[in-house]
């Protein structure tokens, strides 16, 4: 044949060679074919019987080939060619002492149903793939790659004892390849993967034979098959694996039920098959096969457990060691509230339906197929909280002074919610939700002068953290600090007015000027950088200088007072003032001082008297006249007044001792 496709659906016997040739062809044999010797130069798909009766099959491949049911050869099988020979059935060489399955093609594909057979084994080359079985008792060669895509190949030469796969092995065959021992393929038995056609029309069945079964069933109940399509007078037997379950059973032409005994099955799953008993074919196993899944009644005392879960959020229930194949649904009231989940030997979780926030016991139904539907003695107990509110009040004790404390307070809480503070980063107070306002103290070393926002994180069990979205701001005040300075003018004339100048008052200072049997209203500095000059009215009958003291009080975070004096000089006495202008060049440094005052002054002066505030002389000394002098005394710390006196004058400066 050339240059065709030949579609084989009947019966074909040659007497001679049959020989397919290169070129836009293909055979594609449902039935059987018979030959004196197979040679086919194209690709094929074989789902029947290709059988050389007295010479060698020759495959020399174009193109992908297929067989899935029996190729087999009188003497010797060879596959060449530029592709891919799958095999799904049975390739089978002679049984003589020459005859041999040779590969020496660009790939041979092996599946799990794929048998290859013979007597001698030698693979030139080729790359062989797959799983299944290969089993030979002659000599075996391999020089290609065998297994390579780790399969899983079974390799068995029943001759060959040792670690060795083949007789000669230039190349090692993969890791994956096995060498198991093999109880002799029954070919008599057509593959599953055979042609309805060849396995049926036929050997003498024309008709499909089905099976049915009551699976799945519970442990200890009994199993039954219906058999549909047995032509009356054709026999079968059951088996169960290479076990027989029954007798020859003879169809009747109608369906025919078979019972099995419960103690031939195991508890999973059984696949029960149909042999065909034939005068054409032999014996083989039909296409269909039945499957009975025994089941176990499920386990009751599993344990269950439960969560604490948010709203919206996935809820999941764990059942420890789940029977394999079992299905469970939780219940509440009745009422399913998550969908099935099959068990698979171990734990599994189950996901929830969307539960309201609550508490919630839930049932757990098992379900094994074929057994009666039990309630798990262990119920699931789910926690579902509602998220956490955001949209709270924050409000906070505010301003509190340098080194206080604070309280932030948390509006309208959420009961078993928690609430932490937090100020600059920091983690600075806790406190859990009554459902009513919750105080949160905020400690002193927490805070920091100036403004403190606090930001409050809420976690309710089951739910991420927040953030609330108000914050509260804590306005820390410093201590108050009050420091001024005060002097006082001369008086040179009758009922004169005196004055006070107080310079550096701090804002908000409440001052007050004392002098002998008066005082003045409370006096408020507005402006730091401007002095206060307070005025008041000298009698005449005040003839010597005198003191004036200054009390000042801030109240802030807690009250601070400070005094100070001034001194107003009195020079109504005076009979020449041609030294005044002298005077005012008076120099009195460093001061404040911690050791020596420098005095340099326009006008000569002959004697210096230090008093301290309460009048009492510290120091005096009288000299020569002089502009300049060095007082060094020991003197503590305080403040004191120079008195320097000249030939027409007298005149006082005030000085601090550090």
């Amino acid at each position: 044949l050339n240059n065709v496709t030949f579609e084989n659906k009947g019966s074909v016997r040659v007497e001679g060679g049959f020989t397919i040739n290169t070129g836009i062809n293909s055979l594609l044999n449902e039935d059987s074919i018979s030959a004196a010797s197979l040679t086919l130069n194209t690709k094929f798909k074989n789902s029947g019987v290709l059988i050389s009766t007295a010479g060698s099959v020759t495959f020399n491949g174009v193109s992908n080939s297929y067989n899935s049911c029996i190729l087999k050869s009188d003497d010797s099988f060879t596959f060449s060619g530029i592709d891919t020979l799958f095999n799904a059935a049975v390739i089978r060489s002679g049984n003589k002492v020459t005859s041999q399955i040779t590969l020496q093609g660009q790939y041979f594909k092996n599946e799990s149903t794929g048998f290859v057979e013979g007597i001698n084994f030698a693979n030139i080359g080729t790359t062989v793939l797959g799983s299944g079985n290969f089993a030979f008792s002659g000599n075996t060669i391999n020089q290609g790659k065998f297994g390579i895509d780790g399969g899983g190949l079974n390799f068995y030469d029943f001759t060959l004892t040792g670690m060795r796969f083949f007789d000669v092995q230039n190349v090692v065959p993969h890791s994956s390849v096995t060498k198991n021992a093999l109880i002799k393929q029954d070919t008599t038995f057509l593959p599953g993967t055979c042609s309805n056609i060849i396995k049926q029309a036929v050997c003498g069945q024309a008709a499909p034979i089905k099976i049915l079964s009551n699976s799945p069933i519970c442990i200890g109940n009994t199993p039954s098959l219906t058999i549909t399509g047995l032509e009356k007078g054709n026999k079968l037997q059951v088996y169960l694996g290479k076990d027989s379950l029954s007798g020859i059973i003879t169809g009747t032409g109608g369906d025919m039920s078979f019972v099995i005994p419960a103690s031939r099955l195991k508890t999973d799953t059984n696949i029960i098959s149909l042999r065909l008993k034939t005068e054409k074919c032999g014996d083989f196993y039909i296409g269909d096969s039945a499957i009975i899944v025994v089941n176990a009644s499920p386990n009751v005392s599993l344990p269950v457990t439960g969560g604490i879960f948010c709203q919206g959020a996935l809820a999941t229930v764990k059942i420890a060691n789940s029977d394999y194949k079992v299905n469970y649904r939780m219940f509440e009231n009745n009422a399913p509230v998550s969908l099935v989940k099959t068990g698979t030997g171990s734990d599994i979780i189950i996901e929830l339906m969307n539960l309201p926030p609550g508490v919630h016991t839930l049932t757990i139904v098992a379900d094994a197929y074929g057994c009666a539907s039990v309630n798990l003695i262990n119920n699931a107990t789910v926690f579902i909280n509602a998220p956490p509110m955001i949209n709270l009040m924050a409000t906070a004790v505010s301003p509190v002074c340098q080194n206080q404390s604070s309280v932030v307070t948390i509006k309208n809480t959420a009961n078993g919610a928690s609430y932490d503070a937090f100020v600059n980063g920091n983690l600075v107070g806790h406190g859990i939700g009554t459902g009513l306002d919750l105080p949160i103290p905020i400690p002193a070393i927490a805070l920091r002068v100036g403004s403190n926002v606090v930001t409050v994180k809420t976690k309710v069990s089951g739910c991420g953290t927040v953030i609330l979205v108000t914050t509260a701001t804590i306005m820390v005040n410093p201590d108050p600090t009050l420091y001024f300075e005060a002097s006082g003018s001369t008086v040179t004339n009758a009922q004169d007015t005196a004055f006070v100048t107080i310079t550096n008052a701090p804002v908000g200072t409440q001052l007050t000027v004392n002098y002998p049997n008066m005082s003045s209203p409370t006096l408020i500095p507005v402006n730091n950088a401007l002095p206060i000059v307070y005025k008041f009215k000298i009698s005449d009958a005040v003839t010597s200088d005198f003191v004036v003291k200054i009390s000042a009080t801030v109240i802030g975070c807690k009250s601070v007072t400070y005094s100070d004096t001034a001194l107003i000089r009195v020079r109504r006495t005076i009979t020449s003032l041609s030294n005044e202008a002298s005077l005012q060049d008076l120099n009195v440094y460093p001061n404040p001082s911690n050791s020596i005052f420098y005095v340099q002054s326009g006008a000569e002066f002959n004697k210096i008297t230090m008093t301290n505030i309460t009048g009492t002389v510290v120091w005096e000394e009288g000299f020569s006249p002089t502009s300049n002098k060095t007082i060094e005394e020991d003197l503590p710390k305080g403040i004191y007044y120079l008195e320097l006196e000249g030939a027409d004058f007298k005149v006082n400066r005030k000085v601090i001792k550090e």
